[in-house]
Parts: C-alpha cells; sequence; structure tokens
C-alpha cells in the first residue's frame, strides 16, 4: 500500500501531459494513480507469492512443508487482500501528486505534446497479465501429494536411570509422644487444609487421625472427612441444610451424625457413611421432634443428646426412638463418676496424660514500668496466648510459640498429643509435634540486699521476676539494662539462701542466652503481680549467665501457686471442639488453697452456731443446689428456716481432709461431713454427707455457685423416730426397694384456670426403690383466647410447664406404695403472657415436697390415692 501510494504520487510529475488543461489535472492523476496503485499491489503481491512457493517446494521435511505451506497461501490470501486499499492509496497519491505538480508547470506548456507513453501500454499490460499468473502460484500444490518424511533412524541407547519419585505423605506418630513430658512437646512441622468454614460444625475424630469439617460454598452445605496421616479427603458429602454446632463421630469412626438446622427452630439428624459415602437423613421420630444442644455417639446403638431446656436423652438408632438417659445400658454400666460427668458435664474436657495438659496459655511479652512522676502506678503488661502443654503438678507451662491463638478460633488437639490444629481464615492448620529434649531451667541471682531486708514473697515462695533481653548501648556496645520491650521468659523463686535467689523458668517465648538480663522483682499477692520498692532494688538488673538445670528444685515447683494475667482467654467446649473465647473471670483476686478450706470450715462454723444471715452471706444470687438445680440465696434461706423449725440445733464438722481442685478463679472442694440434728422433744437424726461445692473467687470474696451432697448412714432416734411416718423426715429413711419392672404410667386430666382450659398430664415411674413423677401443665386455646394469642400457637398450646418431682418409695402392703416427694424442680415457659400461669403451676408442684402420694395396683393399672386417678401402663 505504502508503494501504491509513492507510485500514484510520483506518476504526475513524470507525465507532465497529465496537467495540460487546469480543470482535469486532478482526475487525470486521480485516474492513472488508481492504475499505477493496484498495478504496484499486483506486481509486488506476485513477487511475494513467487518467493513462498518457492520456499515451501523446498522444505526439508513434512512438518517444515505444512508450515511453509501455511506462510505461503496466508500470504496470497493478504496480497489479494491488499488490492482494493492499493487502489485507494494510488487514487490518493495520484490526486495529491497532480495538485503539487500542476503548481510547478509552467503556462506556456505545448497543449499536444508528441506522445511517448504509447510504446509503453503493451509491455505494461503483459507485465500486470503476468503478476496475475503469478500471484496464482500457490495454486500448483492443489492435487499435489504432501511430502512424506523417511523412517527415522533410531540407534539404541541405554535407558537413563529414572528419577526418583517422593514417596506420598504418610504420618507416623512416634509412640514416644504419649509418654512426653510437657517440656519435650514441640511443632515440628505445619500442613494447611483449605476450604474450611471456620464458624460452622468441625469434628476430630477419637483417635486423632480424621478430621471433618464443613467446607466453604456457594449455597452448598458440604462436609468433608479429612485423613490427617495422609493428607487427604477421603470422603465428601452435601446435605440439605446448614449443619448446626455439632458433628460426631462413631465409635468406629466409619459414620459421623451431624444436626442440620433448617429455618425453624427444628433440627434434622443425618448419618453420614464413609465407606460408601451416603448421606442419609433420618425420619422424625415418634412423637417428637430432634433436640438441638450437645449431643454424642457414645455407643454403637445410641446417641446421647443433652438438650440445654429439658433432661437428657437417649437416641437409639435401632427404633429411631428416643428415650429418657437412665433406661440407657450404656449409662447405666458407667461408675457414678462417669454418670456424674456425663449428667453435669464437662463432657468433652481437652486431651491430657500423667505428664501434659493440652490448653491455651499467656505469655508476657513486654511490659511498660510505671512512669517516672508517679512511681506507685502499676505496670502494664502486653500479653499473647498460645497453645500450651502444661505440666499437671506445677504452674509451669511449655508455651508453643508457632500456634498463637485469638478470641473466636477452633482449637483442636489429638488424645496422644501428636497434632493440634487451629481453624482460622477459612482454613485448618494442622500442627504436627515431634519430641525434643526436655528443657527444665533455673537461674540463679545475687540480689544486692541486706540480711535483715524483708523481702515481700520469700517465705512463701511469691517473688517473681523476668528475663529481659539485653538493652545495648549503640555507642559503645554495652549492657546498660533490660529491654522492656522483650521480655523472653517468666520466673519464680524456689530457693532463697544467702542472699542467693534460685528461679525457675516457669514460661519462655524466646530462648534464653546467657547476654540476656534478670530484673523487676514482684510479689505475686492475692492475684496481683505487686512491683517490690526498695532503694537498692531500684534499677536493679543483673545477667543470667549459664541457665542450670532445676532438677534439684522439682520437688519445690510442685507447691507454687499459678499466676494470672490479665485479659485472660480460655478453652470453651463447642460441641466436639474447643472455642477460645475471652475468660469469664479474666483476672480477679486469687486465693490459696489454704484460704478456700479456711472459708468451708467458717461456712460449716456458721452452720453449727446457727448463724443463718453468715451462711446465707457465704452463697452467690444463684446456686446450682443439690437436686432443685438453679435456685435462688432467698429459696436457700427459705429451706434452711424450715429445716431449722424442725430441728433447732444441728451441729456441721468436716471428716478428713478437704480436696480441692481448680479451674480458672473457681475452686471444686470435695470432702465428707457428718451431720447431726436435735429437736426440742429430744428426738435426733445423724449421717454423713459426702458434699462437693463450688466456689467462685471474685473482686468482693469468695461465693459457693454450687453444692451438691450424697447423705448416707442416716440414723435416728428418740420421738422423731415415732413421728416419721405421720410427718416424713427430710432427708427421708433408706428406702425399701420394690420388685417392679421399668414401666411408666400415665394419665391426663382436664380443669379450668380462669377463662382457658388446663390439662394436666402425669407419669409416674418406678425404679430401683426411687420414683418420679413428671407432671406437665398445659393451657389449650379456647373460644375466649384472644386471636393475637391464638394465632401463635397453631397446634393450640398457649402456656406450658413441665415438673419433675422425684423421692424414695415404700412399699406398704401386697399392692399399695407410698413416694415420699423429696426435690422438684421446674421447667417455666417463656411466653410472656405466662406469669399468672406459671405462678398458679409453679405453687401447685411446689406443695408436692415434703408429701407423701400414695398408689395402689389395680391389675395393671395404678390409682393414684384414695379413689384417685387411673393411670393406664405404657410399655417402652
Amino acid at each position: 500500500m505504502t508503494s501504491s501510494t509513492v507510485a500514484g504520487f510520483s506518476l504526475p510529475f513524470f507525465r507532465p501531459t497529465l496537467l495540460e488543461k487546469p480543470t482535469k489535472a486532478i482526475g487525470n492523476g486521480c485516474w492513472f494513480g488508481w492504475k499505477a496503485g493496484w498495478r504496484t499491489a499486483l506486481i509486488a503481491g506476485a513477487i511475494l507469492c513467487v518467493l513462498a512457493t518457492l520456499n515451501a517446494l523446498a522444505a526439508p521435511n513434512s512438518s517444515a512443508e505444512v508450515h511453509l505451506k501455511a506462510k505461503m497461501w496466508s500470504t496470497c490470501y493478504v496480497s489479494l487482500a491488499a488490492l482494493l486499499p492499493s487502489v485507494l492509496c494510488g487514487f490518493i497519491g495520484g490526486a495529491i501528486g497532480a495538485w503539487l505538480a500542476r503548481a510547478r508547470i509552467p503556462s506556456d506548456i505545448n497543449p499536444h505534446p508528441p506522445s511517448a507513453a504509447s510504446g509503453y501500454k503493451w509491455p505494461f499490460r503483459f507485465l500486470s497479465w503476468l503478476s496475475f499468473l503469478l500471484i496464482a502460484s500457490p495454486l500448483m500444490f492443489l492435487g499435489r501429494d504432501p511430502k512424506v518424511d523417511p523412517p527415522p533412524v533410531v540407534v539404541a541407547k541405554p535407558l537413563p536411570t529414572p528419577a526418583s519419585v517422593p514417596p506420598p505423605f504418610r504420618y507416623e506418630v512416634s509412640a514416644e509422644l504419649r509418654e512426653s513430658r510437657f517440656n519435650q512437646l514441640q511443632v515440628g512441622f505445619v500442613k494447611t487444609i483449605g476450604n474450611v468454614a471456620e464458624n460452622r460444625a468441625m469434628s476430630l475424630s477419637h483417635d486423632g487421625r480424621l478430621f471433618a469439617y464443613c467446607s466453604q460454598g456457594d449455597g452448598n452445605s458440604g462436609i468433608a472427612a479429612f485423613d490427617l496421616h495422609t493428607f487427604k479427603v477421603i470422603a465428601n458429602f452435601i446435605v440439605s441444610e446448614d449443619p448446626a454446632d455439632s458433628l460426631v463421630w462413631s465409635p468406629d469412626m466409619k459414620r459421623l451424625a451431624c444436626l442440620c438446622r433448617g429455618g425453624s427452630a427444628s433440627s434434622s439428624l443425618w448419618i453420614l457413611s464413609l465407606e460408601d459415602e451416603r448421606a442419609m437423613e433420618l425420619p422424625r421420630p415418634p412423637g417428637t421432634d430432634v433436640p438441638l444442644g450437645e449431643f454424642f455417639w457414645w455407643s454403637a446403638e445410641e446417641l446421647a443428646f443433652f438438650p440445654p431446656d429439658e433432661a437428657p436423652l437417649v437416641f437409639r438408632l435401632d427404633t429411631l426412638a428416643f428415650a429418657p438417659l437412665h433406661e440407657s445400658k450404656f449409662f447405666a454400666d458407667k461408675s457414678e463418676q462417669e454418670k456424674k460427668r456425663w449428667t453435669e458435664g464437662p463432657r468433652f474436657e481437652p486431651p491430657s496424660s500423667p505428664q501434659w495438659r493440652f490448653g491455651v496459655a499467656a505469655g508476657v511479652q513486654a511490659d511498660r514500668p510505671p512512669p517516672r512522676r508517679n512511681q506507685d502506678a502499676a505496670y502494664q503488661w502486653k500479653v499473647k496466648f498460645f497453645c500450651s502443654f502444661a505440666d499437671p503438678q506445677s504452674p509451669r507451662h511449655n508455651l508453643l510459640t508457632d500456634l498463637p491463638v485469638n478470641e473466636g478460633m477452633r482449637v483442636f488437639c489429638a488424645p496422644d498429643g501428636s497434632k493440634i490444629i487451629r481453624a482460622i481464615n477459612g482454613q485448618a492448620e494442622v500442627a504436627y509435634l515431634k519430641t525434643s529434649e526436655p528443657d527444665t531451667k533455673s537461674v540463679e541471682v545475687d540480689i544486692p540486699v541486706p540480711e535483715n531486708a524483708l523481702i515481700p514473697g520469700v517465705g512463701d515462695r511469691q517473688l517473681c521476676s523476668f528475663v529481659y533481653a539485653p538493652l545495648t548501648n549503640p555507642l559503645n556496645g554495652q549492657t546498660i539494662g533490660p529491654d522492656h520491650r522483650r521480655i523472653k521468659a517468666f520466673l519464680r523463686l524456689v530457693e532463697w539462701k544467702a542472699g542467693k535467689a534460685s528461679f525457675v523458668v516457669c514460661h519462655a517465648t524466646e530462648t534464653i542466652n546467657a547476654t540476656d538480663v534478670v530484673a523487676t522483682l514482684h510479689t505475686w499477692s492475692e492475684g496481683l503481680l505487686v512491683p517490690w520498692r526498695h532503694e537498692q532494688a531500684d534499677g536493679w538488673w543483673t545477667t543470667v549467665g549459664t541457665p542450670a538445670k532445676a532438677d534439684a528444685l522439682l520437688s519445690s515447683i510442685t507447691s507454687l501457686e499459678p499466676v494470672e494475667f490479665p485479659q485472660a482467654l480460655a478453652l470453651e467446649p463447642s460441641g466436639t471442639s474447643y472455642l477460645v473465647v475471652a475468660a469469664k473471670t479474666p483476672f480477679v483476686k486469687g486465693a490459696s488453697d489454704t484460704k478456700v478450706r479456711s472459708f468451708l470450715m467458717d461456712h460449716h462454723s456458721k452452720a453449727s452456731q446457727g448463724d443463718l444471715a453468715g451462711l446465707l452471706a457465704n452463697y452467690a444470687e444463684t446456686v446450682d443446689f443439690l437436686e432443685k438445680g438453679q435456685i435462688s440465696r432467698d429459696r436457700i434461706g427459705a429451706d434452711e428456716s424450715a429445716h431449722r423449725e424442725r430441728w433447732p440445733k444441728g451441729q456441721e464438722v468436716v471428716q478428713g481432709d478437704i480436696r480441692l481442685s481448680r479451674e480458672g478463679s473457681l475452686w471444686r472442694a470435695s470432702y465428707t461431713m457428718m451431720f447431726r440434728n436435735e429437736n426440742n422433744a429430744g428426738g435426733w437424726q445423724k449421717g454423713l454427707a459426702d458434699l462437693t461445692l463450688d466456689v467462685s473467687v471474685s473482686p468482693n470474696g469468695m461465693r459457693i455457685v454450687g453444692q451438691k451432697a450424697v447423705v448416707r448412714d442416716v440414723h435416728e432416734g428418740g420421738p422423731a423416730l415415732a413421728a416419721s411416718r405421720a410427718e416424713p423426715a427430710r432427708p427421708s429413711p433408706p428406702p425399701v426397694k420394690v420388685r417392679l419392672p421399668s414401666p411408666v404410667w400415665t394419665s391426663s386430666t382436664t380443669g379450668t384456670l380462669g377463662t382457658e382450659t388446663l390439662a394436666v398430664h402425669d407419669a409416674v415411674h418406678f425404679k430401683n426403690g426411687r420414683a418420679t413423677l413428671h407432671r406437665t401443665y398445659r393451657i389449650l386455646v379456647s373460644p375466649k383466647t384472644p386471636k393475637s394469642v391464638a394465632s401463635k400457637f397453631p397446634n393450640g398450646l398457649v402456656c406450658m410447664m413441665t415438673a419433675e418431682m422425684e423421692g424414695s418409695l415404700t412399699q406398704t402392703g401386697p399392692q399399695d406404695v407410698e413416694m415420699y416427694c423429696g426435690v422438684q424442680g421446674w421447667l417455666r415457659t417463656s411466653d410472656a403472657s405466662a406469669g399468672e400461669f406459671n405462678s398458679v403451676c409453679g405453687r401447685d408442684a411446689e406443695r408436692t415436697v415434703g408429701t407423701v402420694l400414695k398408689f395402689r395396683f389395680d391389675g395393671e393399672d395404678l390409682i393414684e390415692g384414695q379413689g384417685g386417678s387411673r393411670m393406664k401402663l405404657v410399655r417402652k
């Protein structure tokens, strides 16, 4: 196209005869310009096509021929396509050249010069036709067989040695991990599982090998099962609704169970089989729905449910029906301690062994001393929390600084301590642990104080200190003190001899070097770190030197009291995982075991002295009291007053040792108490009570928040024994076991409550000398019920309250039994309009406590009282 433009532009300069008339000069230039344009393009295309064809004919092999033929045809197509633009370019070039050439032609030009162009007409025509033929030279390949390469000559060569392929990932748990001490466990390597929905259900199998989690998707509720020992997904499931908080493994780890919650509060139960990757939704159990809350697959045939608003249940996989927890054979075979753990919790505890206990712990990383003008101000601490393994016998921790934790994170630990999983930012980080040499170090330093200086915390070994990185003067490279921005370890005093203090490392966030600095003496007092103020201690620091092994001090470490730092985090069970949450009592004044024992001894002393006001002051506002559940302190006061009216004189004496355990600011005390009560008529009662008290420590002091008791070896004498039949004593005499099967008798009656219809449903259950009366009060919709209220309850129920009375069972005749109601609790409706209903039904249920209910067997039926309601036998 460029050549066509140049040819069209140049032609008027060589053909002045075209410009003889001004009116035709431009037109003639355009006419000859377009001719020059297409002829130039045609000749250029012909040359290119001939060259491309010759190049293709000289191809050395078939592959080169294919490539060059493609280029040849492309050259032909482009040459033909360029004719039209070349005509346009020649036309424009001719017009411009004619206009410029006309300006340079003199006015006296000969209008009829001799024409010399007629002799060149036929050569140009011949050249044009020849170009047409040459531009079609690629057509010679039509019908021509493609080039065929001769068979290659292969020279045999020795086969190369194949590159070694790395074996697939396979993790084997070290046998020594389970038996390792807390300070031997370290992070070996970390692998990451992606696409994990961290705010939904996930679970680690009982052996720590399989990990189940909900995958993130666009509207899909997917559950994946992941093998942590081969690090690959072994099963994928799709369920119809969002899985709830619980996702549990079967005992053989071949199936999973999950609760899926739809738009309503009800749930559906799904069973996921790993063997065939089937997801099965179980039908709705007969007569009920699936409750929310914690559940566990504790035996091959049963799932245990612990809903927050009703008694525990078991779900039988053979019948797909719910039953009370105590009817489970698996539960019945458990020890009393195991039964208590399942019914009261915690049901899911962090992994532990005799040598270590998994959890999260604080690591202090920096401090800020008080300002210069306010030396009495408190230190400010920078604390970070990590996964840790604690020493069960001392306050020492092995902080895994590679595994920090934050509030809201989910954390798992394998039972054998081989793996730790942290779910965060849409992925699960799996840390595989290894063992190392145990690192228990002590630091011995000189404290420059006179022998008569009284250092707080030395006598009871509450003195603390810190290891800092050295603060170096950049001008001379000398250490000038501690770098408060970088704390490496926290120290506790274990021995003081002749001005030398031996500290043991309780936790370390970095490796301690000989050039590090020990500084800032503090006393751990009542839950606070109080700096020790002394003129010779101000500005004191010393280098660590060579840390020594603390083997000789290990016996002294076990009696050290734990130190808690502000803003503490704790692990809270969430299904079968742990959620990192802010501690309920993050930093309060602590209490030693001596003070807790003194508090309990004083509590029973007040009971023996009849100090009812002082006794009640030891309780919190609400207490998990005996079999009554959560009741108020005033209710405890009413029960104590009624007890003292019957037994004005009493004595309570602690027998043996008070066993204490601690979790944060909550102490649990277990011990036996001997009690003796007397009345004014000379009657007496004595026995033993195995007590379990939970004592909470707060800034306001110690308070009892839970009290459980098992009364045994009760003996009575005096006039009180004769009156016991007419006025049953509390606690009741030893029950007489009745040889009865384990069915349930039920009856339903109706009445009125104001303008509403009241339905009362009773269910009586006898087993092992105990009796349970389960009573449900319901108000049904009637024509007088307001439409605004009735519309909320399409099934007819407006209000409901459930009460349960338990007591001992005595056989008084061949067909007669008596039930002494000893305890009672209820679940009230949460409906805002049910205040009067709750009050009336609550008083009716409460009046049953302390009374004797009589029953008589009539065939398979049970008659309540004398001529009372008839209860039908229901077999389960």
